[in-house]
């Protein structure tokens, strides 16, 4: 399986899971100059950004750590321009992780991975 089918299957499980807790996939995949976000939902009034990553049994480090400062920040800018090219108005926005297991298809989810705050006040 190569390294886009990968992350393919895993965003595809990931949505699914979400939708049986609830949320509304709004976009899969939305990608702009700026950036790519995975999977955007929402979910009571919230706007759910989802960063998904997969791996496969054997890795040397959790596929969530492969999230830096860097990627955090791409997420956040990517989400800022999402709201405003959209007109998006929602009441709250979270930052999730979801590790991706695979070819189990094991899903552990991260809900508020982190905070747009966190990322700027880095920068």
């Amino acid at each position: 399986m190569s390294h886009t089918d990968l992350g393919n299957t895993a965003e595809d499980l990931v949505g699914q899971w979400l939708t049986q807790r609830g949320h509304h996939v709004l976009y899969a995949k939305y990608r702009t100059r700026r950036g790519e976000l995975d999977l955007v939902t929402l979910r009571a009034g919230t706007l759910v950004v989802v960063e998904v990553k997969a791996c496969t049994r054997g890795a040397k480090r959790a596929p969530a750590a492969t999230v830096t400062m860097t990627k955090r920040a791409r997420i956040v800018a990517t989400t800022e321009f999402l709201l405003v090219r959209e007109r998006l108005r929602v009441r709250r926005i979270e930052f999730s992780v979801a590790e991706v297991w695979l070819p189990d298809g094991e899903i552990r989810y991260t809900p508020d991975a982190f905070r747009a705050d966190e990322v700027w006040r880095r920068r």
